[in-house]
Parts: C-alpha cells; structure tokens; sequence
C-alpha cells in the first residue's frame, strides 16, 4: 500500500464511498470544518475519533495509517 497521509487518506475513502465532509462530519458529531482540517493536514482525529472513523469508512482502524 502507499505511503499516504492520514489525512489525504480519510479524504480519498471518504470520496470513494460517495460521502461530502458535511456527511461525515454529521457521522462523527462533529464540524464539518474539522473533517476539513483532517483532510488539509492541519490536525488529526484523536484516537477518541479513529475506531468509529474506520467503521464509517469501512477500513480497519490500522489501514488509516497504511
């Protein structure tokens, strides 16, 4: 798999599965502002975030990172 960034990677599986960062964002009870910075590289979901953001995109908590 490539190395890409956490980020780049939320925002690649998300587009995948036909979801807009305001759906997301709704998904996870959060802004759609911070899905945003995830996706920029501005921040980074907690690890609070990172089990349900792996369920919502259909990947193993470790692929996130992959």
């Amino acid at each position: 798999m490539e190395d890409i960034p956490l980020g780049k990677r939320i925002a690649q599986r998300r587009k995948e599965l036909g979801y807009s960062q305001e759906q997301l964002a709704r998904l996870l009870c959060i802004s759609h502002k911070t899905v945003s910075s995830w996706e920029c590289g501005r921040g980074c979901p907690s690890l609070s975030f990172l089990l349900h953001l792996s369920k919502i995109l259909e990947l193993e908590s470790i692929d996130l990172f992959l």
